[in-house]
């Protein structure tokens, strides 16, 4: 409530700072009003900073009564201002008189001025004392501001302005023409959100990628894949490697399932026992028999597990018997038996003393000379394990099993462990690990059994102690080189302690060696082959993950082998235990998805703070973690949260701790609140948005739900009804502009319509952020309880209008003078698509009534002509008439001065343009005009010059005549507006006079031209962003130059009917911020399209409508390298030649070509000799060849000829969308098995051959969703859907379904993975689920005329929410609704004709439309 009583203050005090100097006699009051408001203002500013949840947060009862006092006051106040500058201001009625009046105005002025002033004397005498009370009342009731200690410095405590800088706009975003940032949050498609299957492929592809680069290490590289939601994690991933990882080659796999071939009763799981169920599944995959042997076992889990332990118990037989022909335990006695003291205070450490020990004892067990002890502990480790190695292979007979030089330095590492420090060190500094190759091992061999023959053996007496002393007696410091002081350390204590050490090596040698002969067995299958190893342990059998990752790098695969290990254990602290190098796990559920999404936002971030030197805010990733769990399975609050961490980079770890908290506290992911965890984080979006923007998102509770919301009309509707309190109305625009696309971030609004340059023309609320919305803005007394829902779009809020659901609109304006205290609130009246003006003068009545009013809708109406009335609305700003069939002329005698927006026209191609009007005559008094937007010239064309004083227009769509005159003043106009005018749409109509025509004069006229527009050509527009230029002329020559040239920041153009050749084409092609080209009806006359090489190299969206002289399209190599989308419709071309060699193309539609033959001109001739392929020369062949569309991501095909359509093995590798419309026209489909990433089918017509076949193809087990229009599918046909594992969504829309019963039954075991239900058939009338059917269905829509019955829904555990729309639900359904066990969240919407009060009169109405209006409640 603060944020709304503050921008009425905020909007009153800038009107009357603005107006006071003609405030006249009533100044004194007005000082008294301004002085009081200004005090009321900074206490609603404090209120804001400090109210316990924010601007708009729960403020005390008393609070909020007198705020709502407060802002009907400042309304009020602002009318009453209003009214009387606009009577008293004498450039209104100067401009508005013509003739004789031109000089008898100043008569009506004085008289008009005379009464304004008497009743403003009384009005704000009035408002005077209000404002008194209003202040004495806060005094009165002790309303004060809450102690900002009680505050915090949570996001949702946090000032005004620090919420608005966290939206601010940078310098940047100045230039993508308002597009959404919500295009670059990371993890997010303009498309679709990335499914979980899409998620996971891309984490093990991108980490398979990264295994075939170098690596350091000699370990293989594993990673852990997390499904705790799945029956069995290696199914799932199983299905996720071969499906969208389909592209990483391996020459051998190996899969074991841990729980089944392991008992739960044998733990814990040794390395040993793992590395013989790998031999055991290389054994078997080896030999012929052996794969249908597993499969047997497999049938019988009980069979599997004896078999296996069967074979690890011969197995591990064997290897220990060659373990004891190593005889490993003698070679350690001859070491024992050289243990000596050592005499050099080598290190303090017990532990290396030990180990200095035992690389002496090993040179004297080798007869090596002494060179000296080691600098370093690592390379005594090195060197001992060097020297160990020698000792135990130094043998004449062949040992069976020999360790690597790894394995001696892990048993050393265990057996002579580093102190805290040094571990630390080592840690820190990670040396690499020296490797030598087995021809220098051998040779070092060789060489030190030839100096051990050599050198004399010792000859002591085993009782002479002083000669053992003698012989032990240490060098000197300078023999050692070590600089440290001589003198004998070794007790007898240390020499026992270093035979015990020696024992324990013996033990973990006989280990490793046991290790290594099972790990030498498994090399013979595996050794460099690239390998897949994937561990199925959903029972967390798997304990010392790094022993085991050890001994599988012995294996010796090639390099680009890996090891996953699937599991259903949630921790992840567990699972990145199981990553090697460490690193994180990937998550096959919703909190891993959106996991992932926060930490490449906030590596995104952090690059981005060091480029600026910032350090930023840093968040705990497991608080990030245990908030996305606290959600789980409320994928919205998940997307809702990310979403606000993306464009609230200052939001702290308080901020998330006491989230967190907040989930806790209310058990948000138990299934007992579905709607909890929805609702919190919404509230911690919402709380932390700047004041405007609050107000502009509950402004949006006005519209019906699910109502599509145009961009201009919900940024026109904040402006001049005063949400956004800005004192200019260019930077109110573009403050609302800001929050549309802010809105949309906050993932509370969704796009529903995206324009060719990317930006979002439309948006829908959330159903369940519209939930919070319409009681947010009830409590807050936005939404008035007397103005029925129904009809609250059509008028501004706060404007106290009573109108019950079942009077009526037209019945309000044909009764407007009964609501008469009302009119002066109501700013803004939207009253789009009534029908009801054609044969009334119900629009004069508005005119004459609603004095105040801003904003004025009536598009889509039946009003024919606009009353001179219209000009009696002086306030108003935005005029929308289009689509309408308002006659031309009514425009002319417009004049409205403070006008900002005049849209008139409509969207067709039409040549006549009916609905275009005439520029008003006086425009040039309208200075403050902005948009003008499909405005016509007179014959003479004398008000084109007065657009040139319109300073502030942006945006200008004019017709004109094909004549110079008109050329020259429009040229001129733009020349003269360069800095401002952003968007121009020129549409030009032949020459309807005799003398001047449209055919090209030869010479004369052309130079005329150029000549007259010689200085307008040296003033080229700066700012022009879209260029539109609809029309024939032969001028074109003298109109491209201007538009072209040094067209810096040109993004979009739109040619039609232009005849350009291929040369006049290429002026475009070289502008470098060219984003968007359309090229519609005869706008290209030549028959081949080139697109050359290194040209349009910055374009992104290509769309080609009705060219009916063009058969070819030819794109060379190098040719728009950016080119995204391509859309062909309703054109004559046969040849779409170099398309599949577009680097980055995504989207590709193809609609009403009646003779495109190929997407290249030798298809057709390859297709002759293959008849599998195509049977008949007369079709349509599309072929996606290999290696083309490598990015195609969506394809739609509206297929006009006989087609067929091939998918080679390799084309289309990314494509996960294909739409086929006018399905008669298929004959043939073949290689969508090939497609590795399809997950979408949206079919739409009658051809069940093709349906059936397609959706029986392999690949179409990938499909997640399925679209059906017009199919005429029976029963029986959806069984073909009903089997599919990866079924998430089916859409039935008009007539795709067809049964006598009109019933549509869901049966046991069918659809099993189905979480979105959407009916939109007629022929629809009873749904059933049968115990077991779509056990996972989470959500069902249904649009009908008549609803019979929904059976069976306390069968689906998971559902959750239920959307109606339509008229009448039975009660029956009604009450198993109630009766479900869990509690479903219902919203019934009618189904409603075009105009629902269109036959209401005075004295009747409908009894049930009061019944019709929207409901959402909860069961």
């Amino acid at each position: 409530m603060a944020d709304l009583a503050m921008g009425a203050v905020t909007k009153l005090l800038g009107a009357i700072g603005n107006e006071a100097l003609v405030l006249g006699r009533v100044k004194g009051d007005v000082q008294f009003i301004k002085e009081e408001m200004e005090s009321i203002n900074s206490f609603l500013l404090r209120l804001a900073r400090t109210a316990p949840g924010g601007v708009g947060g729960p403020e005390d009862e008393q609070v909020r009564t007198w705020m709502k006092q407060v802002r009907d006051l400042a309304h009020d106040c602002s009318n009453c201002i209003d009214l009387y500058l606009q009577h008293g201001d004498p450039a209104v009625h100067r401009a508005a008189r013509g003739g004789l009046w031109r000089y008898l105005w100043r008569v009506s002025w004085f008289l008009q001025g005379v009464v304004a002033k008497h009743k403003a004397v009384n009005t704000l005498g009035e408002l005077k004392e209000r404002a008194r009370a209003v202040s004495e009342r806060r005094s009165r009731y002790d309303v004060k501001v809450p102690d900002e200690v009680g505050a915090g410095p949570t996001a949702a405590g946090r000032r005004p302005s620090q919420a608005a800088a966290a939206f601010a706009p940078t310098e940047e975003d100045d230039d993508d023409g308002g597009q959404s940032q919500a295009t670059s949050l990371p993890g997010r498609s303009g498309r679709r959100r990335r499914a979980l299957d899409e998620y996971c492929g891309q984490k093990l592809s991108s980490w398979l990628d990264l295994q075939l680069q170098p690596q350091q290490s000699m370990l293989p590289s594993s990673i852990a894949f997390v499904a705790p939601n799945a029956d069995s994690s290696g199914d799932l991933a199983r299905q996720v490697l071969d499906q969208r990882v389909k592209g990483k080659h391996f020459d051998r796999s190996v899969w074991i399932n841990l729980p089944e071939v392991h008992s739960e009763d044998d733990l814990p799981l040794l390395t040993s026992e793992i590395l013989c169920y790998i031999l055991q599944s290389c054994e078997l995959q080896a030999t012929s028999d052996g794969a249908e042997k597993k499969k047997k076992q497999q049938q019988q889990n009980t069979d599997t597990i004896s078999a296996a332990f069967s074979y690890r118990c011969d197995a591990m037989h064997k290897t220990w018997d060659m373990v004891e022909k190593s005889h490993a335990a003698g070679r350690i006695e001859e070491i024992k038996s050289k243990i000596e003291p050592i005499e050099k205070d080598w290190s303090k450490n017990k532990s290396d003393k030990l180990l200095a020990m035992l690389c002496q004892a090993l040179k004297l067990s080798m007869g090596w000379p002494d060179w000296g002890m080691s600098v370093s502990r690592e390379q005594m480790i090195e060197e001992a394990a060097f020297m160990l190695q020698c000792h135990m292979e130094a043998v004449d007979d062949e040992l069976p099993i020999i360790l690597h030089r790894t394995q001696y330095q892990g048993i050393l590492q265990k057996v002579f462990p580093a102190s805290n420090k040094a571990q630390e060190a080592i840690a820190s500094s990670a040396p690499a690990v020296v490797v030598f190759s087995d021809e220098l091992i051998k040779e070092i061999k060789e060489i030190a059994h030839s100096i051990r023959q050599l050198l004399p053996k010792p000859q002591l007496p085993e009782d002479d102690s002083d000669s053992k002393e003698q012989a032990a007696t240490p060098p000197t410091d300078g023999e050692t080189g070590t600089g440290i002081t001589s003198k004998d350390v070794t007790t007898v204590a240390d020499i026992e302690e270093a035979e015990s050490r020696l024992y324990e090596i013996g033990g973990l040698m006989e280990n490793e060696l046991f290790i290594k002969g099972i790990v030498d067995r498994i090399s013979k299958y595996l050794a460099y082959e690239r390998t897949l190893i994937v561990l199925q342990d959903d029972k967390n059998f798997v304990s010392n993950w790094l022993e085991t990752i050890n001994a599988l790098g012995l294996v010796g695969c090639s390099p680009g082998s890996a090891v996953i290990v699937t599991t259903k254990n949630n921790s992840i602290q567990r699972a990145k235990e199981l990553c090697c190098p460490p690193g994180e796990p990937v998550t096959y559920s919703l909190v891993g998805l959106y996991y992932d999404m926060v930490l490449q936002l906030m590596r995104e971030r952090k690059n981005n703070n060091k480029q600026k030197q910032d350090d930023g805010i840093s968040y705990d990733h497991e608080t990030l973690h245990a908030i996305l769990d606290r959600c789980d399975p409320h994928e919205f609050a998940m997307r809702v949260f990310v979403h606000d961490l993306y464009t609230n980079p200052d939001r702290s770890n308080e901020d998330l701790i006491n989230l967190l908290g907040k989930l806790d506290s209310v058990g948000a992911s138990s299934s007992s609140s579905s709607s909890i965890a929805n609702t919190i984080m919404i509230k911690f979006c919402y709380n932390n948005l700047p004041r405007d923007y609050m107000t502009c998102l509950l402004h949006l509770a006005i519209f019906p739900q699910g109502h599509s919301i145009r961009r201009s009309t919900a940024v026109g509707r904040w402006v001049t009804e005063g949400l956004i309190t800005k004192q200019d109305w260019p930077s109110a625009v573009h403050h609302a502009e800001r929050c549309f696309d802010a809105l949309i971030d906050t993932c509370l609004v969704q796009p529903d319509g995206v324009g060719d340059t990317g930006k979002t023309k439309s948006c829908i609320v959330d159903d369940l952020a519209y939930e919070f919305i319409t009681k947010k803005a009830r409590k807050e007394h936005f939404l008035d309880a007397r103005l029925s829902h129904d009809w609250a779009r059509h008028f501004s809020v706060f404007s106290e209008i009573r109108l019950g659901a079942s009077i009526g609109i037209q019945n309000f304006v044909r009764k407007i003078y009964k609501n008469a205290p009302q009119l002066p609130l109501i700013k803004g009246l939207d009253l789009e698509g009534c029908k009801w003006f054609k044969k009334n003068h119900y629009l004069k009545n508005i005119c004459n009534s609603i004095l105040l009013l801003r904003y004025l809708s009536l598009r889509g109406t039946d009003v024919t002509c606009l009353p001179r009335e219209i000009n009696n609305l002086r306030e108003l700003e935005i005029l929308d008439i289009r689509e309408t069939q308002v006659v031309a002329s009514d425009t002319r005698d417009v004049l409205l001065l403070k006008l900002k927006r005049l849209l008139a026209g409509t969207s067709s191609d039409d040549d006549k343009c009916s609905s275009t009007v005439l520029i008003p005559s006086r425009i040039e008094k309208m200075v403050d005009m902005e948009v003008l937007s499909n405005v016509m010239a007179s014959q003479r064309g004398a008000e084109l010059k007065g657009i040139k004083y319109l300073c502030r227009l942006r945006k200008l769509g004019v017709v004109i005549q094909d004549k110079d005159d008109h050329h020259e003043k429009l040229l001129t106009v733009i020349s003269d507006l360069k800095d401002t005018i952003q968007s121009l749409s020129i549409t030009i109509h032949p020459t309807i006079t005799k003398t001047e025509g449209t055919a090209p004069h030869p010479g004369n006229k052309q130079l005329s031209l150029r000549q007259n527009v010689e200085d307008c050509l040296l003033r080229r527009s700066k700012s022009l962003e879209s260029l539109s230029i609809k029309g024939e002329t032969h001028r074109v020559d003298d109109l491209l130059p201007f538009f072209t040239q040094n067209a810096t920041r040109l993004a979009k153009v739109t040619l039609n009917r232009t005849q350009l050749s291929q040369e006049r084409l290429n002026k475009f092609a070289d502008l470098s911020k060219l984003r968007c080209v359309r090229l519609q009806h005869k706008a290209y006359t030549s028959p081949k399209l080139t697109f050359n090489k290194e040209k349009f190299q910055h374009l992104r969206c290509l769309l080609i409508d009705d060219l009916q002289t063009t058969d070819t399209i030819d794109f060379e190599d190098g040719a728009a390298p950016e080119l995204e989308k391509m859309a062909l419709s309703s054109t004559s071309i046969k040849y779409l030649n170099g398309a599949g060699g577009l680097p980055k193309l995504k989207e590709l539609e193809l609609k009403g070509n009646k003779f495109l033959l190929s997407l290249l001109e030798d298809d057709k001739a390859a297709a002759h000799t293959d008849d599998q392929l195509c049977t008949a020369t007369t079709n349509s062949l599309l072929a996606f060849r290999k290696e083309e569309f490598k990015h195609l991501e969506l394809l739609l095909i509206d297929a006009q000829l006989d087609t067929d359509i091939i998918f080679e093995d390799g084309a289309a590798p990314e494509l996960w969308k294909i739409i086929l419309l006018n399905l008669e026209n298929i004959s043939s489909l073949h290689g969508v098995s090939h497609l590795p990433r399809l997950s979408e089918l949206e079919l739409k017509g009658n051809n069940k051959i093709i349906l059936l076949s397609l959706l029986e193809q392999k690949n179409t087990d990938l499909v997640s969703k399925v679209t059906l229009h017009g199919t005429k599918v029976k029963k029986d046909d959806l069984q073909v859907l009903a089997k599919k594992q990866n079924m998430h969504c089916l859409v039935l829309l008009d007539e795709s379904y067809e049964d006598e019963d009109s019933q549509l039954s869901f049966k046991k075991d069918e659809f099993p993975m189905l979480k979105l239900l959407i009916v939109n058939c007629r022929a629809i009338e009873n749904i059933s689920f049968t115990d077991g059917a779509a056990p996972k269905l989470q959500k069902i829509t249904w649009t009908f005329n008549h609803m019979d019955s929904l059976s069976g829904i306390e069968n689906l555990p998971k559902l959750k929410r239920l959307v109606f729309i339509g008229d009448y639900i039975p009660y029956q359904v009604m009450d198993d609704i109630k009766a479900h066990p869990t509690h479903i969240v219902l919203t019934h919407r009618a189904a409603r004709q075009q105009q629902d009060d269109e036959d209401h009169d005075d004295t009747s109405s409908s009894f049930f439309s009061c019944f019709s209006k929207n409901c959402v409640g909860r069961c």
